[in-house]
């Protein structure tokens, strides 16, 4: 809660907090291994008992791909990388080819690496195991 009040939940996943003046609360629940839950809008009355039961989210574990990208043997500045089924995991490549990708879900992976313009070539796609916060290296010539 806002006030800085905590509590934990017994041995069934039962939690209270005792008495509360009445107001509005911002309730925030964690547990290692869980994402993390607000829920605002809480309305504590005088005299009730305001009930306000929670699921738990498993967390998904991630970890990170890094490399190179090289076209003909040299560093490809521009390329893009990107995670196949999340498309707002992607980066470019920096001036010296290398590329690194956070927060991608473990598990196998396909990653696809494409050229940038004018390149003819065709974009690149590879197999990965993504390790829960681990780094795993993949590498793409060109």
């Amino acid at each position: 809660l806002e006030l800085g009040i905590n509590t934990q939940t017994d041995s069934l996943g039962k939690y209270g907090f005792g008495i509360l003046p009445p107001a509005t609360y911002t309730l925030e629940i964690s547990m290692a291994g869980y994402t993390t839950q607000t829920l605002p809008g809480i309305i504590i009355t005088d005299g009730n008992t305001t009930t306000q039961d929670i699921q738990l989210v498993a967390a998904v574990a991630t970890g990170t791909v890094s490399g190179t990208v090289t076209q003909t043997a040299m560093p490809a500045m521009g390329a893009t990388i990107t995670v196949i089924g999340f498309p707002l995991l992607t980066t470019v490549t920096d001036p010296m080819g290398l590329y690194s990708l956070s927060g991608v879900p473990a598990g196998p992976q396909n990653i696809v690496a494409q050229l940038p313009p004018p390149s003819p070539a065709a974009p690149q796609t590879l197999p990965v195991t993504v390790t829960a916060g681990g780094v795993v290296n993949l590498d793409f010539s060109f």
